[in-house]
């Protein structure tokens, strides 16, 4: 059982010895000041921030969490919300989904900050639900056409390597995929999946439904029609035709997704 020792692992990538000597490695990654972009909210934060490593300076965010119940410290550390997502972005990794790299993780329950992870700045990316709005729209042309239908596939291909390895994001928006086109190079663009801090494994179809009923739901744009769904569902499934297996599907998922658009509408008011 976790006794409340530090746990702490780090990149080869950070120069630790110009941060802090190796025993106040945890104090001096958990306490470093935000450049900018700091959110706190329902007891954490997330920011950027700048680290020493052996080729310069490097950009980083970090994500630090202050509550944790008190049980957790009856867990081993790999259940820490920092080094949880260490193992989550490893595990989505290894599916052939392209995550944010991992520089440090770390967790103490005796510490103001419970845990923490830092992953490198995606630079030159772009949330999805901003690229969208300013790439695709008025009259496209056919370049900008199939770079939207590869898009399209790309999302739905991460979907279901997530999905057909039985793990579940649960916080699948449009907002945490990040992409950068890259003409220069064999693909048009690089496709990222960010914020896996919930993601479970589960045998039950209830989870996927949420996934793509969030994605639906955060798709809401003049950019994205019916057609683009259809095309989304159709590769997310492998399937040619509009059968009865994703029809099924299809009326699940736009159901969750009627149900965020009106829990949002009741927020609102």
């Amino acid at each position: 059982m976790w006794q409340g020792t530090p746990e702490l692992w780090v990149s080869d990538d950070l120069d630790q010895s110009s941060i802090a000597p190796a025993a106040d490695l945890y104090q001096a990654i958990a306490m470093t000041e935000p450049i900018d972009q700091f959110v706190s909210k329902q007891g954490r934060t997330t920011g950027r921030y700048r680290l020493p490593s052996n080729q310069g300076e490097l950009n980083v965010f970090i994500k630090k969490y202050y509550h944790a119940p008190w049980w957790s410290r009856l867990l081993p550390a790999q259940f820490s919300e920092g080094m949880k997502e260490r193992e989550n972005l490893r595990l989505a990794s290894e599916l052939g989904i392209r995550v944010p790299r991992v520089i440090a993780a770390g967790a103490d329950p005796q510490h103001k900050c419970k845990s923490f992870l830092v992953v490198e700045e995606l630079s030159g990316y772009q949330p999805l639900d901003e690229f969208i709005p300013f790439r695709f729209s008025g009259k496209l042309n056919p370049e900008t056409l199939e770079l939207k239908l590869q898009l399209i596939e790309g999302v739905a291909d991460i979907a279901r390597r997530l999905h057909s390895a039985r793990l579940y994001h649960q916080d699948f928006y449009l907002c945490h995929f990040f992409i950068k086109e890259t003409p220069e190079a064999s693909a048009p663009f690089d496709l990222v999946l960010i914020d896996l801090t919930r993601l479970i494994y589960s045998t039950r179809g209830r989870w996927r439904v949420k996934d793509l009923g969030q994605l639906l739901f955060s798709s809401d744009f003049p950019q994205i029609d019916d057609l683009d769904r259809l095309h989304f569902m159709k590769s997310y499934l492998q399937s040619p035709r509009m059968d009865a297996r994703l029809r099924r599907l299809a009326r699940s998922v736009s159901f969750k997704a009627w149900f965020y658009r009106r829990h949002n509408r009741r927020v609102a008011a």
